[in-house]
């Protein structure tokens, strides 16, 4: 007998079902086995000691700095007088020089222009007729008064005669009617009259000869100005110095008060720039200390008196003026007021006045000369001085110098960071003082502020790859004779064989 068809399909299936299943176990096992053979073959890692070295430095001492010093800052050359020429009288312009062009150089008192004059030389003539006129009258009045002192003398001798005539008539009253006493009488009464009418005349005379003298003096002063307009209806050049600009051409009328040209006083120049406020407490320090010794009471006073106006003078410290396009050409100067009051509210600085004397520089190469909106670099010149007591500066080499205006410094070796701000660079060359290379080294010179820089800390010279605050270093100095290196303890660099000739 057959088996049913259907049962064995149904056998098969099973059978490749758990086939399946067995496969998986399978690969399951073989992970789970290989996971722990792969664990028994790890093995700890082995410690070892650092291979990490501890840097090496070199360091030098920071000393105490006094000597002079030169502080650079930019400016920009403005005029020392611009002078707005203005025509003081109207007129039509007849006559205009050719060395009334912009630019042109003119000596003072040169022609520049020349307003049609014709109206005030007529009215000069004119002037002159009134006081003429004045005078005149003045002469007619002075004859008029003497005419009537005579004219006074001879009332009072008629009055005295009436007088005596009716005197005479009273003591012959009895002889004479009625009529001729009264007729005596008013002959007194009409001489008194005409004696007091005489005297007021002479007053009111007296009085004139005041009047006219005083319109003889308004006649000569109105001919004083009709001279003066026609003084200024040439126009000269008011100093010695150059045209900016001109306004009018010959042919044009202009008004009292109408522009007619700017210029430039050239005999003096005057520097713009700004200075910070520590460069200001620097030049006032530094010019006090040396007011002091030597003796200048005034400029010590300008400085350190309770005068309110000495905050806003500053001391006069000389400045060299350079043009960066022409290194070899300066003009002196002296820094002398601030140009206004207050602070600049963009850059923060303080604008200040140099004052030039002599704007012209006599080279080899020619004349230079400071011209308006030069753009110029300025050394203000003042000696650090140590001779009061306190050092306020200090020398460091230039390599010691960090980006970021900082040092790094050492003790107990350990690096330690110090802000700095360096004032200037002083060459070693005067002194012959030379690097191991033979060359001049230069020393940055930097103000010293609290909690910074001190005089005998050392600073390292030496280059620094990854420096840290507190990091740990080994101080090594070289030595000059071998050019060899020398490992030296901070701690006994006071007492090293050659510290202090290569610091000094």
């Amino acid at each position: 007998m057959n088996k049913h068809p259907t049962s064995k399909k149904h056998s098969n299936v099973t059978l490749a079902e758990s086939v399946k299943y067995l496969v998986s176990l399978a690969i399951v096992a073989m992970g789970v086995i290989g996971f722990f053979f792969l664990k028994s073959l790890q093995k700890p890692p082995v410690t070892r000691p650092s291979t990490s070295l501890i840097p090496q430095v070199e360091v030098r001492e920071v000393t105490g700095y006094a000597g002079q010093l030169d502080m650079e800052v930019t400016g920009s050359v403005v005029p020392y007088r611009e002078i707005r020429v203005a025509a003081e009288v109207a007129g039509r312009v007849s006559n205009k020089s050719p060395a009334c062009e912009a630019g042109q150089f003119v000596q003072k008192g040169d022609l520049l222009l020349e307003i049609d004059p014709e109206e005030y030389r007529l009215n000069i003539e004119s002037q002159k007729a009134n006081v003429e006129q004045a005078k005149r009258r003045i002469e007619e009045n002075l004859q008029l008064i003497s005419g009537e002192k005579k004219n006074i003398e001879l009332a009072q001798s008629d009055l005295k005669l009436q007088q005596a005539e009716w005197r005479r008539n009273e003591r012959l009253k009895d002889a004479l009617s009625r009529s001729e006493l009264d007729r005596s009488r008013r002959a007194v009464i009409a001489a008194e009259t005409a004696l007091t009418l005489r005297r007021n005349n002479l007053s009111s005379l007296e009085s004139a000869e005041t009047r006219l003298e005083a319109a003889h003096e308004v006649a000569k002063r109105e001919l004083d100005r009709a001279e003066l307009n026609l003084r200024r209806a040439t126009v000269v050049a008011p100093e010695t110095g150059v045209i900016v600009n001109e306004m009018v051409q010959e042919g044009d009328f202009v008004s009292r008060g109408t522009q007619l040209l700017t210029f430039e006083d050239t005999r003096q120049a005057e520097v713009l720039c700004n200075l910070t406020m520590s460069e200001l407490n620097q030049i006032r320090k530094n010019a006090a200390t040396l007011a002091g010794q030597n003796g200048d009471s005034a400029e010590l006073t300008e400085i350190t008196d309770n005068d309110l106006s000495a905050v806003y003078r500053l001391p006069k410290t000389p400045v060299t003026i350079r043009d960066p396009a022409n290194p070899d050409v300066q003009w002196n100067g002296v820094l002398e007021r601030f140009d206004g009051i207050g602070v600049d509210s963009v850059t923060k600085t303080i604008p200040c006045r140099i004052a030039v004397k002599n704007p012209i520089a006599e080279t080899e190469n020619g004349t230079y000369a400071l011209v308006r909106g030069m753009f110029v670099r300025c050394l203000l010149e003042f000696h650090a001085s140590s001779g009061s007591g306190e050092i306020p500066y200090l020398a460091i080499p230039e390599q010691a110098l960090q980006p970021n205006r900082h040092v790094w410094t050492v003790k107990n070796n350990r690096l330690k960071r110090k802000p700095i701000e360096v004032v200037d660079y002083v060459s070693t060359q005067l002194d012959g003082r030379t690097d191991l290379s033979g060359a001049f080294p230069r020393l940055a010179v930097i103000a010293r502020t609290e909690g910074g820089l001190e005089s005998g800390d050392w600073v390292v010279v030496s280059p620094l790859s990854q420096p840290s605050d507190d990091g740990e270093v080994e101080i090594v100095y070289p030595n000059a004779a071998n050019e060899s290196i020398e490992t030296v303890d901070d701690s006994k660099l006071s007492d090293h064989e050659t510290s202090e000739e290569d610091v000094r």
